[in-house]
């Protein structure tokens, strides 16, 4: 099966990649994204999507996914500047957590993770894509004025001390600003840190990439970690590419150049209307591998108990009929909002699709169904957005138009004419994109979320921090007429 191929070897590649970093540290096709080979090479019975329920049946206990421990006697081992290490635990990284958290304190000497942390930090034995975190040497010397992974500064010099950033909420700018940060009143807004300081803050929050894997060894003879190490990823949907010279160009759905890749350093399973996940080695320069794939259907979670349950729909396997949770990926998202994560799920429920029967593609960094890059409909993507069409001409059919509701009855639903006026724009739109032969399925994914940021949805109400960012549209507004009778 051509999905658990490509899962082992980009498994394999991005444990080569990291091997390599750490050895250097110490010692064209064209297409419009449809993704139908990614489908078919999936193969699957769609019918076992199409019968899901909305709950799906209980199963049995997964095995845990959190990490992998391992022994000096059954871990291969490592040098790094002279001094023999063992890898003692694989962390898959998930959001909102912290090297400083309870789970954390049995790797570290006494269970004290901040001083264990220090030690490691201070001693510049931590290495992102082989990157080694700036640290100062015996001497008193600074090892390295910035801390560069991606293409992107991580730890850099700012005027009276250090910056870092692991994170977009997370971060310090060069006007020393921390938008949010917790519980760390220590480390207020224009408060420049110690490079001491900056390190292990930026470190401290290594763990929260979902997605990724942080890596903890410990040194021959010890239980205890002294040394990290992680790859950083980002992701980009891919539209075309093209190679020339022993170089691959990736470009995006819409034709923007996303990247330049030697060709040896290309997964040769990627094509168009595939996602890939890449990132700079330290070695061996930018590396990327076609993401992993699940072909099948979105299941709603209906959970009474989960205030954000319609974030977090389940995800239905059409050849196995596995049912999987769908938690969103940290790492670099390089493309637009309609195939992210939170976004998608958003268009495809505001717009009905938990009752269309089309198959979807899931893309995950690795093997973990929370590790969710993003989605694509391919082949489905026209049929879906026929049936958004439909569902929103059906459900604004008896929407009047007012300016404060009272001259409309009290059994009618009313909305102001601006967002009417948007609605209507917005679903003109989508019936004329069904009619351009020459739109891609890419054209339908996106035209689905704007339909469906225009239409809305009153289950946003439910979630403040979701009804903030997102627009409530015709149905998030819409109140009934106070007209007196």
């Amino acid at each position: 099966m051509k999905n658990k191929k490509l899962r082992t070897l980009t498994a394999f590649l991005l444990a080569a990649a990291m091997v390599l970093s750490l050895a250097a540290c110490g010692g064209s096709s064209d297409g419009d994204g449809s993704a139908s080979s990614a489908a078919s090479s999936e193969g699957g019975d769609s019918s076992a999507a199409g019968e899901a329920s909305s709950e799906p049946e209980a199963e049995a206990e997964p095995e845990d996914t959190e990490g992998t421990e391992n022994t000096e006697e059954t871990s291969e081992t490592i040098t790094v500047d002279g001094v023999e290490y063992y890898l003692l635990y694989s962390y898959n990284c998930e959001n909102d957590t912290s090297l400083l958290d309870e789970e954390f304190s049995q790797y570290f000497e006494n269970g004290d993770n901040t001083a264990g942390l220090y030690a490691i930090t201070n001693a510049g034995n931590v290495y992102v894509n082989g990157v080694r975190i700036p640290y100062t040497t015996e001497s008193g010397e600074v090892s390295a004025e910035s801390m560069v992974v991606n293409d992107e500064e991580c730890i850099w010099q700012v005027d009276g001390g250090w910056a870092w950033k692991t994170h977009l909420t997370r971060q310090w700018d060069d006007e020393y600003n921390m938008p949010y940060l917790e519980g760390e009143e220590d480390y207020v807004a224009g408060q420049p840190l110690t490079l001491e300081d900056a390190a292990f803050k930026y470190t401290q929050y290594l763990t929260i990439y979902g997605g990724q894997t942080l890596e903890f060894y410990a040194e021959v003879g010890s239980e205890y970690v002294s040394l990290l190490k992680t790859t950083m990823l980002t992701s980009a949907l891919v539209g075309s590419m093209e190679t020339a010279d022993g170089v691959t160009t990736f470009y995006s759905p819409t034709g923007e150049e996303i990247i330049e890749i030697n060709e040896e350093n290309v997964d040769s399973a990627i094509e168009a209307g595939d996602m890939m996940i890449y990132w700079n080695d330290g070695e061996l320069g930018w590396v990327c591998q076609r993401a992993v794939s699940y072909v099948g259907v979105l299941i709603e979670n209906t959970d009474p108990d989960n205030e954000e349950a319609m974030k977090e729909p389940y995800f239905q396997v059409s050849e196995t009929g596995e049912i999987m949770t769908t938690g969103d990926s940290e790492i670099g998202k390089n493309f637009d909002e309609q195939y992210r994560h939170t976004q998608f799920i958003r268009g495809h429920r505001r717009t009905d699709q938990y009752n269309y029967d089309g198959e979807l593609i899931m893309w995950c960094t690795n093997e973990s169904p929370d590790t969710v890059i993003g989605f694509t409909r391919a082949d489905s993507a026209y049929g879906a957005l026929e049936h958004a069409v439909a569902y929103a001409e059906e459900v604004t059919a008896e929407i009047v138009v007012s300016e404060d509701g009272t001259d409309v009855a009290t059994d009618t639903y009313w909305v102001t004419q601006d967002i009417w006026d948007e609605f209507i724009e917005g679903l003109e739109a989508a019936k004329a994109l069904l009619e351009d032969e020459t739109a891609t399925s890419n054209d339908y994914d996106a035209m689905i979320l704007e339909l469906g940021n225009v239409l809305g949805g009153t289950e946003d109400l439910v979630v403040e921090s979701v009804m903030k960012a997102n627009p409530l549209g015709v149905v998030g507004t819409m109140a009934l007429g106070t007209m007196e009778s």
